[in-house]
């Protein structure tokens, strides 16, 4: 049996995770065993939801996260496990926030529950004394000048002595790790300090690190809980839901992006020590998160596209049925610039950020020199400009390359690892040793120069795996998955940009019927065959509608076409190619079944009353 999916796009907040919900509510209701693996899953989309939500501008309750959640069902059609798979959790939230943006929904949601005890416990006030949920430093930086190298040394205060009895580290290795790299020269290890800028990067990528492994983790963990073995034997042949919700377009419209450049005008004009580390709150613009989110929304609009109008008009003339082709948005340039052509945008970021001296300055330059003349891609509107901008399905949108690179990375210094693996926390350990290994162990920080090398040629950085690698991979592995599943797509329309209720905006409602291809794909489906039976397939569904039928098949398939109306049915060579609304055809077999049925009870009530009436 061919499983299924549903796929679920549109722009963030148009309710994409809600929809999910509601399907695998309405599959646990119809197994109508009501069992307790059934409730393991619904249970565990809330326990997702705080680790993987947060607040943005265009949605109170963003899925930071996109996931794929296969239900397995016996052929009874009761569930009997399913699996989670998760895509690019935005790690980078948990150190830094856009304007009106919050972090992720787990850390208000625990120091609201907890009691005044069990703070004092943990060392946790209120929302406005954190880091990350308030942007103010958990560390004190300062910078300072140390035999002319730009340095940094971290001052003694409470939050670092929170954060190293929190994660049972030795407080002076982690100073050490954070302010300090090692790189080891003709087998000597050569210890020097970094810039306030690069201890900050440090400081986050612990961070990030710690928060996307527990993340890992949580998954893990309820997979063991939720992915039972399918059960095995005649009779009991499994098929499969798939529920796809991954993460919406991200767009802003123009107005929001002037107030956007006006605001970064005034930040660069003004001289904010504070923006290094990028700690402070910046304007939404989007960044290499926002990038692979619509390479993402790209991905599953080629897939609809092809399924919907490229290889159903090729179905048509394959089969020599008179049709005239039907024109449609196609995104396929955009893909390929994206990740399909040589020398595309994923490749060049993956390319540039193995270098050691790669900055996001060249990864621009790059980026210009070989899409300039695309008509989807939009260079720099200066030679100073640090944004470009592509011509995606849904609009076009600029991004931001600063940070690119970095973030790309998603590299933990080897110092950094080791601090962890000396930790006494065994949860901190153990999330850390199931995910890195020893390949891992080098990067940015440690390194081997050997004599004759240059850093530049230093196999550790192109041996390492990015982030955009892994993503494309993962991107891949799905794009498998549904291509051999049988799909269903589900479009999820948003009424307004302020998030309120019972409020129609319908010129931003027609955009996204626009752009998402709906128009074209209610013409193709009203002047298409869209309901295909093979010859004995169609028998058996509808046989009960005709005459007493003749025992061979190709007689029968002369009686059905007899029967049907011929400006409503195609002969395809293998293939029976209805254009007839299918609910009109189950009315009548409902029809036909109950008059059925009441004959049938009819005869039988008759029987037992004259039963009675002799006994």
């Amino acid at each position: 049996m061919i499983p299924s999916v549903c796929g679920f796009s549109g722009e963030s907040g148009a309710g994409k995770t809600e929809s999910a919900k509601l399907i695998l509510q309405f599959l646990a209701a119809v197994s109508g065993q009501h069992l307790w693996i059934e409730q393991q899953i619904l249970e565990a989309t809330p326990i997702l939801e705080a680790f993987g939500n947060a607040k943005t501008v265009k949605n109170d309750n963003s899925s930071r996260f996109g996931k794929y959640i296969e239900i397995y069902f016996n052929n009874d059609g009761i569930i009997e496990g399913a699996k989670i798979e998760q895509y690019l959790l935005e790690k980078s939230r948990v150190c830094q926030l856009a304007a009106d943006e919050r972090n992720y929904h787990i850390f208000y949601s625990i120091l609201m529950g907890m009691n005044t005890e069990q703070k004092k416990l943990l060392s946790l006030g209120t929302a406005h004394e954190f880091d990350y949920l308030t942007m103010v430093r958990y560390a004190v930086l300062r910078s300072a000048v140390f035999d002319n190298l730009d340095c940094c040394e971290l001052l003694e205060s409470k939050h670092l002595s929170v954060a190293t009895k929190l994660l049972e580290v030795n407080p002076l290795e982690l100073k050490k790790a954070l302010t300090h790299r090692s790189i080891v020269i003709r087998g000597e290890n050569v210890t020097t300090p970094v810039s306030k800028t690069q201890a900050a990067s440090s400081r986050n990528a612990l961070v990030k690190g710690i928060y996307d492994l527990l993340f890992l983790w949580i998954v893990k963990k309820i997979n063991s809980v939720i992915n039972t073995p399918t059960t095995k034997g005649p009779g009991k042949v499994c098929s499969s839901i798939g529920l796809l919700d991954i993460f919406g377009f991200e767009n802003f419209d123009s107005n929001r992006y002037l107030e956007s450049l006006k605001c970064l005008a005034r930040q660069t004009m003004l001289v904010d020590v504070g923006n290094e580390d990028g700690d402070s709150n910046v304007p939404p613009f989007f960044s290499f998160e926002q990038l692979c989110i619509n390479f993402a929304n790209e991905h599953l609009q080629q897939f609809f596209v092809k399924c919907v109008f490229k290889e159903e008009q090729e179905e048509y003339v394959q089969e020599n049925i008179n049709w005239q082709h039907m024109d449609f948005i196609d995104n396929q340039r955009t893909l390929d610039i994206l990740a399909v052509k040589p020398m595309n945008i994923i490749s060049l970021i993956d390319e540039e950020s193995k270098f050691p001296k790669g900055t996001d300055t060249t990864l621009l330059s790059k980026l210009n020199n070989h899409h300039s003349k695309s008509m989807v891609y939009i260079p720099p509107m200066s030679s100073h400009g640090t944004m470009f901008g592509i011509a995606h399905f849904a609009g076009l949108v600029h991004y931001e390359a600063k940070g690119f690179l970095e973030k790309n990375r998603d590299q933990l210094s080897s110092s950094i690892i080791q601090v962890v693996q000396t930790s006494k926390n065994k949860f901190l350990k153990l999330i850390f040793q199931s995910s890195i290994g020893p390949a891992q162990g080098r990067s940015q920080s440690q390194r081997q120069i050997l004599p004759g090398s240059s850093i530049k040629k230093t196999d550790s950085y192109k041996q390492f795996s990015t982030l955009s690698r892994q993503f494309k991979q993962s991107l891949d592995s799905l794009m498998k998955t549904l291509r051999a599943c049988h799909p269903f797509f589900i479009r999820c329309i948003k009424p307004n940009e302020y998030k309120k209720p019972l409020l129609f905006d319908r010129e931003l409602c027609v955009k996204q019927l626009r752009y998402s291809g709906m128009q074209e794909t209610i013409r193709i489906r009203k002047s298409g065959y869209p309901i295909r039976f093979t010859f004995m397939e169609f028998v058996q569904e509808y046989k009960i509608l005709l005459r007493p039928l003749p025992q061979q098949v190709k007689e029968e398939n002369d009686h059905l076409f007899l029967t049907l109306e011929r400006d409503r049915v195609l002969t395809a060579r293998a293939t029976l190619i209805l254009k007839v609304l299918r609910g009109f055809k189950d009315r009548k077999t409902f029809l036909r079944l109950k008059y059925a049925a009441r004959t049938i009870q009819n005869h039988w009530r008759g029987y037992l009353y004259r039963k009675r009436y002799q006994t």
